[in-house]
């Protein structure tokens, strides 16, 4: 066994010990941007400032809660044990924490998982990194075999996050009509949106 070529070892486990292994100890990298696995160490001030400003959680679920460090450490803490959820940390090259991406939870029967994203550093927006860090993480649980879909719901007021999923090939499969509440604009539509393996960008 310690002699197996590592995807050797990894097609020889299933995909909820695959996915511990791989979010631990392999960060998935780019030129310009590193997904690494947060734990409650990474959870500082700032990143929980994200977290209560309302520009940043507009529409994420989180505005309704009154998040501290205590509590986001404990909820980063959990999602690191669970065997079905992956919560990464969006880095730059220069190891600067901009965002957060998770996936999750996995249905490893079905082999299919929902994205949620964050960019927390406002100086870090319309850079595209929501974009890429979306491409990073499909390819890398694609290319490992543990996905073949990947699912989204993006609130219609939300431009931006829309155009990070099409632009990765994601395509709309449906809406939930006044899915979402805006304190600026009340009820809205969530729309759903998905990609598989062999989708193209």
């Amino acid at each position: 066994m310690l002699n197996l070529h590592l995807n050797q070892f990894l097609d020889l486990i299933d995909n909820s010990k695959k996915v511990r292994y791989l979010v631990r100890f392999r960060p998935i990298i780019s030129e310009e941007l590193s997904l690494k696995v947060i734990t409650a160490i990474d959870v500082t001030e700032s990143y929980v400032q994200w977290l209560n400003d309302s520009q940043i959680n507009r529409f994420l679920q989180v505005r309704f809660n009154n998040v501290d460090l205590k509590s986001q450490q404990e909820y980063v803490t959990k999602i690191y044990n669970s065997e079905d959820t992956c919560l990464f940390g969006i880095y730059t090259k220069d190891r600067k924490l901009i965002g957060t991406i998770k996936i999750g939870p996995i249905d490893f029967n079905n082999r299919s998982g929902e994205i949620g994203i964050m960019i927390g550093e406002q100086k870090a927006w319309g850079k595209g990194y929501a974009s890429k860090s979306i491409g990073m993480l499909c390819e890398a649980f694609f290319t490992e075999g543990i996905l073949s879909k990947v699912t989204a719901g993006v609130s219609e007021r939300n431009i931006g996050s829309m155009k990070a999923f099409e632009k990765n090939g994601f395509l709309i499969e449906g809406f939930l009509e006044n899915q979402c509440v805006d304190a600026e604009s009340g009820p809205h539509k969530v729309f759903r949106y998905g990609k598989t393996a062999r989708t193209p960008k």
